[in-house]
């Protein structure tokens, strides 16, 4: 049996959280364990994305480990393979208030992944921000020229149009796309230039090699027949 959870929660945020912009999309706050959610922005109808990159306190919430090198229950978790990604998936999936509401979690595709950065733009480099100005390395993420040679805590930096943050630097996010026998990472981390960072940029890894520049962000399917919830109203 999968693990009672709190009933589920959704909110279409109309205000900043925690000081924090609001997203353009609906948001369907997901809990995972007491007091620990995971935030999903719907990118396309039926098809959700990580808000955040999966933090550590996600992580030992239901794996029971502490992989990282960069300690901090809100940073990123990293040396995580591709394979340790998809047992993480795979505990997701066996909630009770997640297959309750006709969800399905997985990874992203490396498709699906740049449409989320770019906000459903075409741009190669940053995408846009929420104010629709185009964005900037620095404000958008945690990268060789800011980060300190370390993670920093998800949601630090600026969102993009879609209201989703970190898709530019702090770890590389493993995506279930495969080249070269391998699986490909996005995004860039908290060591790449800013020429990594950019929304094109591909890098293959293997699938069974973790890192401490290397973590995910989920994605999930709708699979039911009625709809999940409906948003509280409809954000610009």
């Amino acid at each position: 049996m999968g693990r009672k959870l709190p009933p589920f929660a959704l909110a279409a945020v109309a205000i900043a959280l925690s000081s924090r912009a609001a997203p353009s999309h609906r948001v369907v706050s997901v809990p995972i364990a007491d007091g620990i959610a995971v935030e999903m922005v719907e990118a396309t109808n039926g098809f959700f994305i990580g808000r955040y990159e999966v933090t550590q306190e996600q992580w030992k919430a239901l794996m029971g480990t502490s992989p990282s090198s960069f300690a901090g229950p809100k940073r990123p978790v990293e040396h995580v393979s591709w394979y340790d990604c998809h047992l993480f998936v795979d505990r997701v999936n066996e909630l009770d208030g997640v297959r309750s509401r006709s969800l399905r979690f997985r990874l992203p595709t490396v498709e699906e992944w740049e449409l989320c950065c770019r906000a459903g733009g075409t741009t190669n480099d940053f995408g846009l921000l929420a104010s629709g100005e185009p964005g900037a390395i620095g404000d958008i993420g945690w990268y060789r020229g800011n980060s300190e040679m370390s993670t920093h805590e998800v949601g630090t930096r600026q969102p993009n149009a879609w209201g989703i943050y970190d898709m530019h630097g702090n770890v590389w996010e493993n995506c279930d796309t495969f080249v070269f026998g391998g699986c490909v990472a996005k995004g860039g981390c908290w060591i790449s230039p800013a020429s990594s960072c950019r929304a094109d940029y591909k890098l293959p890894m293997l699938t069974f090699v973790d890192n401490d520049d290397r973590g995910f962000r989920l994605a999930a399917d709708f699979v039911g027949e009625e709809p999940v919830a409906e948003a509280a109203e409809d954000l610009p």
